[in-house]
């Protein structure tokens, strides 16, 4: 079956909009990409962990666990953290990432996490932002590599018939005080970020069933958009709050073969987020020309999900709004990304999160719309007219505009 042009773009693989059981895409990927090398007849490893814990998305019954990390003592602080990634090769990426190995049972997503279960230790353990020693044993080990739009690259995995954790993890008191306060999930997730721990430390406590009141394990992948998605509703918040910039401000970013340009412009707070998939790229290799999604929200949000963009979509939000957070304003902001052929192989939504963040910390002042035109023009692929006619934002004119 070949799915219609475009219906890639919007599913990446997620949604199975096909009719497939499986992404054959991906499916191709990861048989490619299989890490026949180190098969072996490896059963119990001893390593460090990152630490992680990693929440399979099948429903109701999903593997869950911990990950170790088989990477040389210097790189151990690079295995499982994006926010250190920016600039690194892809090469270097599937490295790191095919070293990181996966444990897993089978839990049940409906039930509440008991304090008796025997993954309680473990789930306390992920409090720790330094690695610890851990042991897993296996009852089977495959080491084929697996990616996916929304999550990084993931090497070995294997159903577990022990792990044992070897050393003390070392917690920060002030997150073990929050978790264990009585909050909703959205009370600890603000509480947690305005003590400084970031959202990937914050993703991992939401998917090991740390957070809220009545604590589920909660699939890695949905926990990742979770934590964008309420971070920036909760930075928004504050946002609207604060005065509006009063000149256009625009910042560029390229890694990975994707390029971003954030826009702000004078006015209440809007978010407008466009991809176009360059052809031959991962999701669009039957198309001719680019093909663009866009998604939109007012002052006021949206109550549906971003579904044509996806985790990306609330990657980009989030950056966004962290940073108008940080600076104080609230501005009508536009993203534009562009993927090109180079785009081949998925590392997930952290990179979308990483570019945005990037390109507002080089944010240029531009002295008119038209000044803003020539500068778009000359950065991105597709004609700024395209980007014109189906935005929300962009035809929008102030007085500062002229």
């Amino acid at each position: 079956m070949n799915p219609p042009i475009g219906l890639c773009v919007r599913c990446k693989g997620t949604k199975l909009l096909c009719g497939n059981t499986y992404c054959p895409i991906l499916k191709r990927i990861n048989f490619e990409s299989s890490l026949k090398q180190r098969q072996s007849n490896t059963k119990v490893i001893f390593s460090k962990t990152p630490p992680n814990f990693f929440v399979g998305s099948r429903f109701p019954d999903a593997g869950a666990g911990p990950l170790v990390s088989l990477v040389d003592e210097n790189d151990l602080p690079l295995a499982d953290n994006p926010s250190l990634w920016y600039g690194l090769p892809y090469e270097k990426i599937i490295a790191l990432r095919s070293n990181v190995i996966r444990g897993f049972e089978k839990i049940n997503l409906r039930q509440q996490v008991q304090p008796t279960s025997r993954f309680h230790e473990l789930q306390v353990s992920q409090l720790s932002q330094t690695p610890f020693d851990m042991e897993l044993a296996f009852k089977k080990l495959n080491f084929s590599m697996k990616f996916s739009s929304h999550l990084q690259p993931m090497g070995g995995s294997g159903a577990l018939e022990r792990f044992t954790i070897c050393e003390n993890p070392e917690i920060p008191a002030k997150a073990e005080k929050i978790v264990g306060d009585e909050l909703k999930a959205t009370g600890m997730i603000g509480e947690l970020s305005a003590n400084g721990f970031d959202n990937y430390y914050i993703t991992k406590l939401l998917t090991s069933g740390l957070l809220g009141m009545k604590k589920r394990f909660v699939p890695t992948r949905w926990a990742i958009t979770a934590t964008d998605s309420q971070l920036s509703k909760q930075f928004i918040a504050k946002i609207k709050t604060h005065p509006s910039i009063n000149e256009i401000h625009a910042g560029v970013s390229e890694y990975l073969s994707n390029k971003f340009i954030a826009i702000f412009l004078p006015g209440a707070f809007e978010f407008e987020n466009f991809e176009a998939w360059a052809p031959k790229t991962l999701w669009s290799s039957s198309a001719e020309r680019f093909t663009i999604t866009e998604e939109y929200e007012g002052f006021y949000g949206r109550s549906d999900y971003a579904g044509k963009q996806a985790g990306g979509y609330y990657a980009s939000k989030f950056a966004i709004a962290e940073h108008l957070n940080k600076i104080r304003k609230q501005a009508r902001v536009v993203v534009i990304r562009e993927v090109y052929e180079g785009y081949q192989v998925p590392v997930g939504v952290w990179q979308v999160r990483e570019n945005v963040r990037e390109a507002v910390k080089g944010m240029k002042k531009l002295g008119s719309f038209v000044e803003l035109q020539q500068f778009i023009s000359s950065k991105m692929r597709v004609p700024f007219a395209k980007y014109l006619r189906e935005s929300k934002i962009l035809p929008q004119k102030k007085l500062v505009d002229f």
